[in-house]
């Protein structure tokens, strides 16, 4: 008897023990002091489009931000006084300007003087470069130089490739040209260059959009 009353007594103190041990399993612990609780972080997606450029992405961020050119500043350029010049196509500028190259290369090789000459200079053009003609000097009241057919001598074809011809009227004096291609250029400079040079001056000036 005194042994199965032994047997119970311990029988009794293990499921004591278990159940102790299953309710402090289920007891969150305590610490003394603030307890911190961390929440699962929320992620937002954003697909990146051709346009969304670094600078774009770190304005956003900013209020009021302003977001500059690449390589730029956030300065505004001042604005052109001529309105914009279509890239498409051969585009044709005047200059008088004695420090021109172009200008400047027909006086150094034929020792022209520089004020009695005028470019009409091509860009987006096969051939770049520019028509440069040669008047005799004559001058108006006011110290201009007169630009008629009468008072032409020359036409000088100067290509950035290095390339120069001249010719006169009559193509007794030309350099590059034979005479034949000479006189050709000559009478389309006095049919179609010489009639334009006023129009050009007073609305495409070279040194205006490309300064010296």
């Amino acid at each position: 008897m005194k042994k199965a009353l032994s047997v119970f007594a311990v029988l009794l103190m293990l499921i004591c023990l278990c159940s102790c041990k299953s309710k402090n399993k289920a007891e969150p612990e305590t610490t003394s002091g603030t307890v911190t609780t961390t929440f699962p972080y929320t992620y937002e997606t954003h697909t990146l489009s051709p346009d969304d450029t670094p600078e774009k992405i770190e304005a956003s961020s900013v209020p009021n931000a302003t977001v500059a050119p690449s390589g730029g500043s956030h300065q505004q350029a001042p604005q052109s006084t001529k309105p914009p010049v279509s890239k498409d196509g051969v585009v044709t500028y005047y200059s008088d300007n004695p420090n021109n190259k172009y200008i400047k290369t027909v006086a150094d090789k034929f020792g022209s003087d520089p004020s009695n000459l005028v470019a009409l200079i091509k860009t987006n053009a096969q051939y770049p470069g520019a028509s440069v003609l040669e008047f005799d000097g004559t001058r108006n009241a006011d110290g201009s130089l007169v630009t008629t057919t009468e008072t032409l001598r020359y036409i000088y074809d100067v290509q950035d490739s290095g390339v120069i011809n001249k010719s006169n009227k009559d193509g007794t004096d030309t350099y590059g040209y034979n005479r034949l291609s000479g006189m050709t250029a000559y009478m389309l400079a006095e049919k179609y260059m010489v009639p334009s040079l006023d129009n050009y001056r007073q609305n495409m000036v070279y040194e205006d959009y490309f300064g010296q």
